[in-house]
Protein backbone atom coordinates (compact mmCIF):
# COMPACT_ATOMS: atom_id res chain seq x y z
CA UNK A 1 0.00 0.00 0.00
CA UNK A 2 1.29 3.39 -0.62
CA UNK A 3 0.82 6.79 1.16
CA UNK A 4 1.96 10.47 0.45
CA UNK A 5 4.20 9.76 4.55
CA UNK A 6 3.84 6.28 5.46
CA UNK A 7 5.72 8.16 8.08
CA UNK A 8 2.49 9.28 9.57
CA UNK A 9 1.12 6.11 10.62
CA UNK A 10 -1.97 5.48 11.54
CA UNK A 11 -3.29 8.33 13.16
CA UNK A 12 -1.83 9.89 9.33
CA UNK A 13 -3.73 7.56 7.71
CA UNK A 14 -7.13 8.04 9.56
CA UNK A 15 -6.80 11.60 8.58
CA UNK A 16 -5.86 11.44 5.29
CA UNK A 17 -9.05 9.66 5.22
CA UNK A 18 -11.43 12.60 6.27
CA UNK A 19 -13.57 13.70 4.11
CA UNK A 20 -16.03 13.74 1.34
CA UNK A 21 -15.17 10.73 -1.16
CA UNK A 22 -17.73 9.45 -4.37
CA UNK A 23 -16.80 6.02 -6.51
CA UNK A 24 -15.41 6.97 -9.79
CA UNK A 25 -13.95 4.12 -11.19
CA UNK A 26 -13.91 0.00 -10.72
CA UNK A 27 -11.57 -2.44 -12.40
CA UNK A 28 -13.08 -4.13 -15.38
CA UNK A 29 -12.53 -7.78 -16.35
CA UNK A 30 -9.61 -7.46 -18.26
CA UNK A 31 -8.02 -4.96 -15.27
CA UNK A 32 -8.34 -1.50 -16.09
CA UNK A 33 -9.99 1.16 -15.09
CA UNK A 34 -13.41 2.24 -16.19
CA UNK A 35 -16.26 4.72 -15.11
CA UNK A 36 -19.23 3.04 -12.47
CA UNK A 37 -22.51 3.44 -13.77
CA UNK A 38 -23.83 5.96 -12.33
CA UNK A 39 -26.77 4.32 -10.38
CA UNK A 40 -24.55 2.17 -9.03
CA UNK A 41 -21.95 5.01 -7.31
CA UNK A 42 -21.76 5.74 -4.00
CA UNK A 43 -20.94 8.51 -1.49
CA UNK A 44 -19.88 8.53 1.73
CA UNK A 45 -18.11 11.50 4.11
CA UNK A 46 -15.67 10.37 6.66
CA UNK A 47 -15.42 12.76 9.99
CA UNK A 48 -12.13 13.02 12.05
CA UNK A 49 -14.63 12.44 15.22
CA UNK A 50 -15.49 8.70 13.54
CA UNK A 51 -18.68 9.59 11.91
CA UNK A 52 -20.01 9.08 8.72
CA UNK A 53 -22.40 9.28 5.70
CA UNK A 54 -22.93 6.88 3.51
CA UNK A 55 -25.20 6.35 0.71
CA UNK A 56 -25.66 5.11 -3.36
CA UNK A 57 -26.45 7.43 -5.75
CA UNK A 58 -30.04 6.54 -6.07
CA UNK A 59 -30.42 6.96 -2.22
CA UNK A 60 -31.69 3.00 -1.81
CA UNK A 61 -29.48 2.92 1.59
CA UNK A 62 -28.79 6.56 2.47
CA UNK A 63 -27.20 6.62 5.53
CA UNK A 64 -27.10 10.15 6.89
CA UNK A 65 -28.49 10.19 10.17
CA UNK A 66 -31.78 11.71 11.00
CA UNK A 67 -31.89 12.72 14.50
CA UNK A 68 -34.09 9.89 15.35
CA UNK A 69 -31.95 7.48 15.22
CA UNK A 70 -30.34 5.49 18.22
CA UNK A 71 -26.68 5.95 17.11
CA UNK A 72 -25.38 7.28 13.86
CA UNK A 73 -23.32 5.45 10.99
CA UNK A 74 -20.02 5.24 11.97
CA UNK A 75 -16.34 4.87 10.25
CA UNK A 76 -12.78 3.06 11.84
CA UNK A 77 -9.75 2.13 10.49
CA UNK A 78 -7.72 -0.57 11.80
CA UNK A 79 -4.12 -1.67 11.47
CA UNK A 80 -4.62 -4.11 8.49
CA UNK A 81 -5.84 -1.09 7.02
CA UNK A 82 -9.26 -2.14 6.58
CA UNK A 83 -11.78 0.37 6.76
CA UNK A 84 -15.21 -0.38 8.11
CA UNK A 85 -18.18 1.84 7.75
CA UNK A 86 -21.24 0.58 10.26
CA UNK A 87 -24.96 1.86 9.20
CA UNK A 88 -27.81 1.56 11.22
CA UNK A 89 -30.21 -1.06 10.99
CA UNK A 90 -33.72 -0.19 11.98
CA UNK A 91 -35.66 -3.15 13.64
CA UNK A 92 -37.25 -5.80 11.29
CA UNK A 93 -39.96 -7.32 13.49
CA UNK A 94 -41.15 -9.48 11.01
CA UNK A 95 -37.37 -11.28 10.86
CA UNK A 96 -37.19 -11.41 14.49
CA UNK A 97 -34.75 -8.30 15.01
CA UNK A 98 -36.46 -6.52 17.53
CA UNK A 99 -33.92 -3.49 18.55
CA UNK A 100 -31.66 -1.46 16.50
CA UNK A 101 -28.69 -2.72 14.98
CA UNK A 102 -25.96 -2.33 12.70
CA UNK A 103 -24.51 -3.26 9.51
CA UNK A 104 -20.99 -3.41 8.94
CA UNK A 105 -19.24 -2.37 5.53
CA UNK A 106 -15.30 -3.69 4.96
CA UNK A 107 -13.11 -2.58 2.62
CA UNK A 108 -9.32 -3.21 2.67
CA UNK A 109 -7.63 0.34 1.73
CA UNK A 110 -5.30 -0.72 -1.58
CA UNK A 111 -3.34 2.63 -1.97
CA UNK A 112 -4.13 6.54 -1.01
CA UNK A 113 -3.30 9.52 -2.36
CA UNK A 114 -4.20 13.35 -1.38
CA UNK A 115 -7.02 13.28 -3.54
CA UNK A 116 -8.19 9.24 -4.12
CA UNK A 117 -8.28 6.81 -2.24
CA UNK A 118 -8.83 3.02 -3.73
CA UNK A 119 -10.49 0.50 -1.91
CA UNK A 120 -10.94 -3.47 -2.50
CA UNK A 121 -14.44 -4.65 -1.07
CA UNK A 122 -13.62 -8.08 -0.72
CA UNK A 123 -17.28 -9.18 -2.72
CA UNK A 124 -18.57 -12.49 -2.00
CA UNK A 125 -18.38 -13.70 -5.58
CA UNK A 126 -15.02 -11.99 -6.60
CA UNK A 127 -13.17 -8.55 -5.48
CA UNK A 128 -13.98 -5.36 -7.01
CA UNK A 129 -11.68 -2.20 -6.70
CA UNK A 130 -13.08 0.50 -6.53
CA UNK A 131 -11.28 3.71 -7.07
CA UNK A 132 -13.11 7.06 -4.96
CA UNK A 133 -12.14 10.55 -5.87
CA UNK A 134 -12.34 13.50 -3.09
CA UNK A 135 -15.39 15.60 -3.57
CA UNK A 136 -13.67 19.01 -2.55
CA UNK A 137 -9.99 18.88 -2.76
CA UNK A 138 -9.53 22.58 -1.94
CA UNK A 139 -11.25 21.99 1.25
CA UNK A 140 -8.51 18.95 2.11
CA UNK A 141 -5.86 20.37 4.21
Amino acid sequence: MKTNDDKKGRSGIHSALVGSWRSTHEVSSNGSFVPIIPRFAFFMTLRMDGAADYRNASNEWSQVAPPSLPFSAAWSINESMTLTIKLPVSPMPEYGILEWTHESLCYDVVDISENAITLSNRAHDGESIILMSRENPRDHH
